[in-house]
Order: structure tokens, then sequence, then C-alpha cells
């Protein structure tokens, strides 16, 4: 043993201990040793007291945990990459703002949005000041946010020529305390369909109106027909296919008043009048309109 301990060993570990590798039989034994000198009473050494101790399993179980570490390190990793890389694949603008209202995470539709370079640091109120509408309720809406724990949502915002719309979500812990951690920011840029939008309501409006001017015609004519030339329509089926037209034609211009009403109605520009209607009228036209089915 003194071989293989030796006096280096034994002065090393003297008021401690080290860790060695002994031969065995079947291999290397961990162990750890603890040197312990006693002192004569001239306070010179007479010798020394060694405690020999295995520690195969905490060198087992260090190295187990090492791997794990490794291990989650790596799983840990892979998330992230996968986290960054769906992040990154959005083709609307996102980013994480923290409670001081600073952002730690954007992807590049946000950037591209923002007409920001990745490396400029960005807070929520720098982001608010580059829009005309979101740059006065950026910090209340962020408030809002964050009190009311639900999701805050605008649109039409002009940005430029671009159009687009936010949304805000207060991000917190799961636990019972439900600590704030941050809120998510997303942009998405709606001009395409925000034009496509107008562009189809002008189209119905306009179409509207160029509809009503014939049929207005077709009615007012069919009308002064039935009234002022009766001896001309005696035949009853002429005078009924001319009430036919004329009644064909006021269901039309009811219909052209009806996408008339949508697009007002869509543009904040209607107002309802409620009153009493006479259910035996539209049971009778309904009767008539299906009449040939």
């Amino acid at each position: 043993m003194t071989d293989t301990l030796g006096e280096q060993s034994i002065g090393a570990a003297s008021g401690g201990s080290i860790e060695l590798d002994l031969s065995a039989a079947h291999g290397s034994l961990p162990i750890s040793l603890l040197v312990s000198p006693i002192a004569n009473s001239d306070h010179s050494v007479a010798g020394y007291i060694l405690v020999f101790r295995d520690i195969s399993r905490e060198r087992n179980a260090k190295h187990e945990i090492e791997q794990q570490v490794i291990e989650r390190t790596k799983e840990l990793h892979n998330a992230q990459t996968k986290l960054g890389a769906s992040i990154e694949s959005l083709p609307i603008g996102f980013m994480i703002v923290d409670p001081d209202q600073k952002v730690t995470l954007r992807n590049s539709a946000m950037n591209k949005i923002l007409g920001s370079d990745p490396a400029d640091p960005l807070t929520l109120t720098d982001v608010g000041a580059k829009f005309t509408q979101l740059s006065e309720t950026s910090t209340s809406n962020f408030q809002k946010a964050y009190e009311s724990h639900k999701a805050i949502e605008a649109t039409d915002i002009n940005y430029g020529t671009k159009i687009l719309r936010s949304f805000m979500a207060p991000i917190f812990t799961k636990d019972t305390a439900k600590q704030f951690l941050g809120t998510v920011v997303l942009l998405e840029d709606t001009t395409e369909q925000v034009v496509l939008n107008r562009s189809k309501d002008e189209f119905f409006s306009i179409a509207s109106h160029e509809l009503r001017t014939p049929l207005t015609a077709i009615r007012g004519n069919s009308g002064m027909m039935l009234n002022m030339y009766k001896e001309v329509l005696k035949r009853e089926d002429m005078q009924g296919m001319v009430e036919d037209i004329h009644q064909s034609s006021i269901r039309l211009i009811d219909i052209v008043n009806d996408f008339l009403d949508v697009s007002r109605i869509e543009q904040g520009k209607i107002a309802f009048t409620y009153e009493d209607v006479a259910l035996d009228q539209v049971i009778e036209t309904v009767i008539y309109e299906m009449r040939a089915v």
C-alpha cells in the first residue's frame, strides 16, 4: 500500500482528503483518502491515521448527472433552435417585449415591416412612435393587456403606404402566482386585403347605382302602362305580363338597395328604424315568388 499511495499522496492529503484509484483484482477501485497526522507532545509527527472510503457510487452518480446535464443542454438547444426557426418562418411580424417594454426577440418579418436593423435595440415606445395611430396608444394598449390579462387588437394602422393590424397579449407563468413575463406583439401587413375589400365595396356601390337607373325606368314605364293604357291591355294574359314586369322591377330595386345597405353597414353609415310589419303581406310575397317551384 505504501508503494501505491506513496509519501506524496499522504502529504497531499494530510489534513484533508484526495481521490485515488487503487488497483484491484477486477480493475481499479476509486477511493477517497482522508489523512490525519498524529502529533507528539513536541508537535512532531508520530504517524498518520488513514481513512479509506469507497466512492464508486458517488463517481458513477456524478458521471450520470454530467450525462443528464449534457443531454438536457442538447435538448434545450434543439428546442430553442426549433422555436427560433418557427418564429423566423412566420409570415407576420413577431416580437416579445419584457416588463420594462424592451424588445427581447423579433423575427425578420418584424424588422422588414418596421424597416429596422436586427442589431438595433428597440422598445415598445420606439415601435409605437413609428405609427400614426399606434404612437399615442402603444403604452395604454400595453397597460390594458397587462391589467386585463386579455389580448388587445388594433386594426387599420397606417404606416407609410402600408396598413397594418396589431395584436398584443400578455405572457404569464403557469403557476398560481402568474408572474408577468412580458407581452407578445404581432404585426400583420393587411394592405392588400384592405385594398381588395375597398375595391369590392366600391364595385358593389357603383354596380348597384348603375343597376338602379334602368330598373327605375322599367318600373316607371310598366307602372305607366298599367295606369294609362288599360284599354290597350284588355287581354288578361298581357296585363299579367306587364304586372309581372312591374313587380319584378320593384323586387330587383329592393335587392339593389339591400346591396347598398350592406355596404353602408360595413362602413358604419347606417341606422336602423324598427317598425311593425304585416306578416300576411310577407307570406303572400313569399308564396308568389315560390309559386314556380
